[in-house]
This record gives C-alpha cells, sequence and structure tokens, in this order.
C-alpha cells in the first residue's frame, strides 16, 4: 500500500468522472474542481475491492473423501499399542512380589555386589490415616 500524503490524496468525483484533490470538511468531502462531494473510490474499483475480500470458498469433504482422508491419516501415524493389562496388587510386601531379580551369578562375586542384590522390603501404604481417638472431657 502507497503512503499518501495532504498533497497526493485524491478521492473519486462523480461529476468530473476521475480522482481529483479535495477539500475536507467535518462531515464531507468536496471536489477543489467542481465542488460537488467526492467518495473514496469509484464503483469499480469498490466492486473490485470487494471482490478481493470475498472468502474462497472451502472444498465441502463429501463421504468419501473423510474416510479417505482419515485412513491416510491414520496409515502416516502409527498406533499406540496398548499395554498389558496386569493387576496391580492391592499391597507389596517387598520388591520380589513385582520384579523378581535375577539369580546370582556366583558365590565369588564382591560383597558390594551380594548387598545391592539382597532385597529389601518395600512396603506401598497408600490407606488414608486413621483418626486417632480424642478424648476430651466434658
Amino acid at each position: 500500500m502507497d503512503l499518501t500524503d495532504y498533497y497526493g490524496d485524491r478521492k473519486w468525483c462523480e461529476a468530473c468522472s476521475t480522482y481529483v484533490h479535495y477539500l475536507a470538511s467535518l462531515e464531507h468531502q468536496y471536489c477543489s474542481q467542481c465542488g460537488a462531494q467526492v467518495r473514496l473510490w469509484s464503483h469499480a474499483d469498490e466492486a473490485q475491492f470487494r471482490a478481493s475480500l470475498a472468502p474462497k470458498k472451502r472444498r465441502r469433504l463429501t463421504f468419501g473423501s473423510w474416510t479417505k482422508a482419515k485412513q491416510l491419516q491414520a496409515q502416516r501415524q502409527p498406533q499406540a499399542q496398548p499395554l498389558a493389562a496386569v493387576p496391580a496388587p492391592d499391597r507389596v510386601e517387598s520388591i520380589e512380589a513385582v520384579a523378581p531379580l535375577p539369580p546370582l551369578a556366583s558365590a565369588a562375586e564382591p560383597p558390594v555386589l551380594q548387598v545391592l542384590r539382597t532385597p529389601l522390603p518395600l512396603v506401598i501404604d497408600d490407606l488414608p490415616p486413621q483418626p486417632r481417638p480424642t478424648s476430651h472431657s466434658a
């Protein structure tokens, strides 16, 4: 869009049938040559401008093209495999119950590894705390 200034700004005059310089008042603008009221554009330029603003029509999807689009989308995206349904125990007493450790390789391994391989008791208690009885004397 071209930048305009006071001396270069022009509007359409119906009486002169051309773009002319104009005089501006508070409510209207008037042709500087003939005194008639001016417009921003000619009717042809306004129609051309409005046509350029008209939204482009979107292509409607029919049922066949919609299903084809969904099939192509499914081919592009690999489906996530569901995890095996394993029931979670209510209470686990040790890690051995969930994931047993492999058997020891030999008796000649260093004591540090033997300590690391010994299963530790694991207690998961997610039960809400029980309210403590309070003694209030009246």
